[in-house]
């Protein structure tokens, strides 16, 4: 079953149809020439490039490339034709504005006033206080709301305290994207910001309680 076709460089296909193409040119799945950073193994075949996920269920999309130009492109720029369609991880839709290399809080600020209806962040601290007690109480938070409280809140707790905000390159099947990090400069310590995402909702935690943990942890 094809996918999609761009001017007869490549298609997205499924696995089991990937599968096909590798056994009509006698390559086992363990046959691969070389396995990319994000895990994905690729197979040089005579005339066209298999590309395959390193999830191997029959209708994880994969690639079928028949230009070499065009497999250079998408490896050099670790920007491959499909989606990230994964749901392991919160930070996937955020890779294009995290890619910047001057990160800037302004637009998630945005979304979180236009969350709670008006921009007063003059107090920062009493700001984030307000949008976390409407995030436990609305049941169909977004998850783009709470992906932004979080960037704000560990901007706000490093430019507080001795640590740094890093962003981890991470692969999901075949793109890359970036997780935001806090690490104390003085201990090492390092904290994910998947972890204040999973605390958001959490209504037997006050916002004090987590803003305090994270200073003193970073501090």
């Amino acid at each position: 079953m094809i996918y999609m076709k761009n001017e007869n460089t490549y298609e997205i296909l499924l696995n089991k149809d990937l599968n096909q193409i590798l056994n009509s040119n006698n390559r086992s799945l363990e046959s691969h020439d070389t396995i990319l950073p994000s895990g994905a193994f690729v197979y040089i075949l005579d005339s066209t490039i298999v590309i395959k996920a390193n999830d191997f269920k029959p209708n994880t999309k994969g690639l079928l490339i028949y230009k070499k130009n065009t497999y250079h492109e998408f490896v050099n720029t670790e920007k491959f034709p499909i989606e990230l369609d994964i749901d392991y991880d919160i930070w996937v839709s955020e890779t294009s504005e995290l890619e910047n290399l001057e990160f800037k809080t302004s637009s998630y600020i945005n979304r979180l006033t236009d969350y709670i209806g008006h921009s007063d962040t003059n107090d920062i601290f009493l700001f984030l206080k307000e949008v976390r007690s409407k995030i436990v109480k609305d049941k169909k938070c977004k998850q783009e709301v709470k992906t932004a409280f979080c960037l704000v809140f560990f901007e706000h707790v490093r430019k507080t305290t001795n640590c740094k905000l890093d962003f981890i390159k991470r692969y999901a099947y075949f793109n890359y994207y970036f997780e935001p990090r806090l690490r104390n400069t003085k201990t090492n310590q390092i904290v994910s910001a998947n972890s204040l995402y999973l605390e958001l909702s959490n209504k037997k935690q006050t916002f004090e309680f987590l803003y305090n943990f994270y200073i003193a942890l970073m501090s």
